[in-house]
């Protein structure tokens, strides 16, 4: 997709109107235009439609040997191994930078990255994997 052509972003608006939450553990409240900022901010961010699925992915490092996926916008979120296949990846690592819990995965090993937000009193999440999406400014 190219946030250079109306027709992608009319398409990206719609979506995320209809997108369901990517994890339902805990996620941040988002805004189409905070996350279409970041796209066009980092330009080695691509914006992917997967048709068949009825989702946009957000993805770094597609054709290398590890890819990240930075975020899904969809109505009924797909499994990674679904993502990982209409991708055609064939790398040999994929990093997840968003809560896996809708993801039918579970990840191997957990990175802690400090992304600048703060958690006052209980906090849902913790002992299991969290981390909330980057693509916001």
């Amino acid at each position: 997709m190219s946030l250079d052509q109306d027709t992608d972003v009319a398409f990206l608006w719609d979506i995320f109107f209809r997108r369901n939450p990517t994890p339902l553990v805990a996620s941040t409240c988002d805004h189409p235009a905070l996350f279409m900022l970041k796209a066009i901010e980092t330009p080695e961010i691509e914006l992917l439609h997967l048709s068949d699925l009825d989702a946009v992915v957000a993805v770094k490092g597609r054709n290398g040997p590890s890819m990240t996926l930075l975020d899904i916008v969809a109505p009924s979120i797909p499994s990674l191994e679904e993502i990982v296949s209409a991708l055609g990846y064939a790398g040999v690592r994929i990093n997840v930078h968003l809560t896996p819990d809708r993801l039918s995965w579970a990840p191997q090993e957990q990175t802690p990255v400090d992304n600048g937000y703060m958690v006052r009193g209980f906090f849902a999440p913790k002992g299991r994997a969290f981390m909330l999406s980057d693509m916001r400014i």
